[in-house]
């Protein structure tokens, strides 16, 4: 349930009560928030609604009316469901519906661990190898969804971007760590600039808690990042440390 000392209540009642109107339930829904940005959590919110026997997932941001960022998701959603049909075993959590103000949209609850939990749980050597074969299937079908292209690669923006967070007090290592491994990033990112690679259709955040395994079916979600960029940019970020959770992703 969600808190009547919550700033949004009302905003997210009229959310609720526009969905089930619009999927035609009577009755009382249950609703619960299951997830809140770290970074903007007034503005990004999933709520887990049901309908009866019926699970649904409401992504909520309280600025796409403006930004359009749902809406765009959502179209984005829609194409790429029909694109995963043609693939055995992956897919997406399918669109269902668009609010009228563009604010929110829902999609089927996918009820499965998500692969984070599933190698948090496991120690084992056959887990971890199998959460990267079913990331990598989904990851190359995601890839195919567009014509790939070589493009030239631009990294100038990384060491920026560290600097940028170590003035704002962000990093939590050591500052003599933390600005060696940078001037690291830098030489590596002067060796490799402007060399051309493979350009895709790109999931933009593709880390172990996007990712979902279903009884031989692997879903991943949270598209709203997806765009054409190079590949090396989702496997990598694949590899990388999960900043929340506090284990690596893949």
């Amino acid at each position: 349930m969600i808190s009547r000392t919550d700033p949004n209540f009302d905003v997210i009642n009229a959310m609720v009560d526009e969905f089930t109107q619009a999927m035609g339930f009577i009755g009382t829904p249950d609703v619960e928030r299951i997830f809140t940005s770290h970074l903007l959590p007034l503005e990004r919110q999933v709520l887990r609604v049901t309908l009866g026997e019926k699970i649904y997932a409401l992504k909520l941001d309280f600025t796409s009316d403006v930004t359009e960022r749902l809406a765009k998701e959502f179209a984005g959603l829609e194409k790429l469901s029909a694109h995963f049909q043609t693939y055995d075993k992956l897919g997406t959590a399918p669109p269902i519906y668009l609010s009228k103000t563009g604010t929110f949209f829902a999609m089927n609850f996918l009820d499965f661990r998500t692969a984070g939990e599933r190698l948090k749980e496991s120690q084992q050597v056959q887990t971890t190898r199998q959460v990267y074969r079913r990331a990598g299937l989904w990851l190359t079908a995601m890839h195919e969804f567009k014509s790939q292209k070589r493009s030239p690669f631009y990294g100038e923006w990384m060491p920026i971007e560290v600097d940028a967070r170590i003035d704002d007090g962000q990093m939590r290592a050591p500052a003599q760590d933390v600005a060696r491994m940078r001037d690291i990033l830098a030489d590596q990112i002067d060796a490799v600039q402007m060399m051309k690679d493979t350009r895709v259709w790109s999931h933009g955040d593709f880390h172990s808690e996007n990712m979902m395994l279903g009884s031989g079916i692997t879903y991943a979600f949270d598209l709203t990042e997806a765009r054409m960029k190079l590949a090396i940019y989702d496997i990598g970020n694949s590899q990388a440390p999960q900043p929340i959770t506090g284990f690596c992703q893949f």
